[in-house]
């Protein structure tokens, strides 16, 4: 199985969790290397200074690192709430037309690219309903007019038998 057949909502659990797992370890891996610097400037005798620069260059990897993770959770909500939502509408709009129900009336007020696909499926529908709808006032029409050619086809023989009743008439008295 492909990451291309995967949900989407998985793909982008994955692709920002794992966004959020790389800069845990490199906040992970660069307080761990500032504390072994800041432990060899304890034991090195050097000034407090240099450690104070150590101890802040910490701090703002740490608060960076929090900063970026946090924004990839919020852009992780935010396109969950942009893609999986319209695209499970569009599933639905897609799966009750293949059931063949074409009574549904489907709307978004969504804008962009999926509110035009959207759009276009609600479309689609409703070209869908008016086109069954004429093939079936022509199947009517059709099924009417195979009717009266039933009646006319039944008027002809019925004709036809009598014509052929009075010449077997005709040809008794000539006879």
């Amino acid at each position: 199985m492909g990451f291309g057949s995967w949900k989407i909502g998985t793909r982008l659990v994955i692709a920002f969790g794992g966004i959020c797992a790389l800069m845990v370890a490199m906040m992970v891996v660069v307080a761990w290397s500032l504390g072994a610097a800041d432990h060899a400037l304890e034991s090195g005798g050097a000034t407090d200074v240099a450690q104070a620069a150590v101890q802040q260059v910490r701090w703002w990897v740490l608060g960076l690192g929090s900063a970026v993770c946090a924004l990839a959770v919020i852009a992780w909500v935010s396109l969950r709430q942009g893609i999986v939502r319209p695209l499970q509408q569009a599933i639905l709009i897609a799966e009750t037309v293949a059931a063949g129900d074409l009574s549904q009336e489907f709307s978004s007020d969504l804008q962009g690219d999926f509110g035009r696909l959207l759009g276009a499926l609600g479309t689609m529908e409703d070209t869908l309903t008016e086109l069954v709808g004429r093939i079936q006032q022509s199947s009517d029409s059709i099924c009417v007019s195979a009717s009266e050619i039933d009646a006319g086809n039944v008027d002809l023989s019925r004709r036809t038998d009598d014509q052929v009743a009075a010449l077997t008439q005709t040809a008794a008295s000539m006879e």
